[in-house]
């Protein structure tokens, strides 16, 4: 005979298959098998050891998806291989990135303003990594293009990546001085400076240059010796000098001042010859009249002294010592008379002996 089934073993079992169904749900329903989900594609050049799926995927701090898969991809173009990881981004992180527009929208207009996704460490102590997306409008965009299936998001190097970059930068310019050609210049340079210092004509020109320097000692010492007395003579001379040059003032200007007058005396006479003598106030005819006029009055002051000599004569004797002195002076006046009335005939007829002389004018 079958035994009857224990019914608190029956009762169990179906407790337990509810709390198993229960915890199913509670599980599934937290994991992403029931969250929606966009995928992106990025290609990484460099390695990415630490990096394993199911790794986070977090936008400053903030976890917004994970790593789905990770694959090699080559280039057969080029021949270059990347990295090739899909991030799997859930959309409800994503709306809160702006609420109102959709998932797909809002990583593009990200990527407008330089989203990129970099490897960072998770871990210093296991070395896992994650997959960081921030933004980075300061480098350039570069998107390879491998898998059409997937928005592409660019990437950012990591700075490990940088550091390794700027290394081999400084070592290929390292790499590229020529060590070679400074050693061998500075072993010349060590050589000519050997040579130097243990020539005997070094020797020679130091034993020089200490005579040198002594004799410019001494000469130094007897200049500052010399120098003093020289000093006191130059300033007795000075004002031996400056004396003198106080007396030669004193004489020299009255002379200046004769000399002044004598010169505006003179440059008037000459102001009057060159009136005299120039065309633009008359011709030579006219100069001539004015002698015969001049020659005229002298006459008339002549007889008029005559007339008086006559008188005097009356009352004087024929010896009388002023008589004679008057006659005499009478006779020279009157040769003056006619020797000024020749001068002016003359330059009536040629006015061109004044300016070229009598003896030019017979001439021609």
């Amino acid at each position: 005979m079958l035994s009857k089934a224990n019914p608190t073993v029956i009762g169990a079992f179906v407790i337990g298959a509810i709390i198993l169904a229960l915890s199913g749900l509670l599980v599934f329903g937290s994991g992403s098998l029931f969250k929606k989900t966009n995928t992106f594609v990025a290609f990484f050049p460099g390695a990415v050891d630490g990096l394993d799926i199911g790794a986070p995927v977090s936008f400053r701090g903030v976890r917004v998806g994970s790593v789905r898969d990770i694959s090699l991809v080559v280039n057969t173009t080029n021949m270059e291989t990347y990295v090739k990881v899909l991030l799997a981004i859930e959309q409800s992180k994503a709306e809160r990135f702006g609420k109102g527009i959709q998932s797909g929208d809002m990583y593009s207009k990200l990527q407008k303003s330089g989203l990129k996704a970099q490897l960072q460490m998770q871990s210093i102590v296991t070395g896992r990594l994650f997959v960081a997306l921030d933004l980075f409008p300061n480098i350039p965009e570069s998107l390879r293009g491998l898998d059409a299936r997937y928005t592409e998001l660019p990437v950012a190097p990591t700075d490990m990546e940088e550091l390794r970059k700027t290394l081999s930068q400084v070592i290929d310019k390292f790499q590229k001085i020529p060590f070679d050609k400074i050693v061998n210049n500075l072993d010349q340079t060590l050589d000519g400076i050997n040579k130097l210092v243990n020539n005997e004509n070094l020797a020679e020109s130091l034993r020089g240059m200490n005579s040198t320097v002594k004799h410019l000692d001494t000469l130094v010492t007897g200049l500052n010796e010399t120098v003093p007395s020289i000093a006191a003579n130059i300033d007795a001379s000075t004002s031996e000098t400056r004396k003198l040059l106080l007396i030669v003032n004193s004489e020299i200007r009255p002379l200046i001042a004769n000399l002044k007058k004598t010169s505006d005396a003179a440059n008037a006479s000459f102001v009057q010859i060159e009136k005299t003598l120039s065309f633009s106030e008359g011709v030579p005819a006219n100069i001539a009249k004015s002698l015969i006029n001049t020659s005229d009055t002298a006459q008339k002051t002549l007889d008029q002294a005559v007339h008086t000599l006559g008188a005097v004569e009356k009352m004087s004797s024929p010896d009388s010592k002023v008589q004679v002195e008057m006659v005499e002076t009478l006779k020279e006046l009157q040769a003056a008379a006619r020797a000024l009335r020749s001068l002016s005939e003359t330059l009536d007829r040629n006015p061109e002996a004044l300016l070229r002389g009598k003896g030019a004018t017979k001439g021609n």
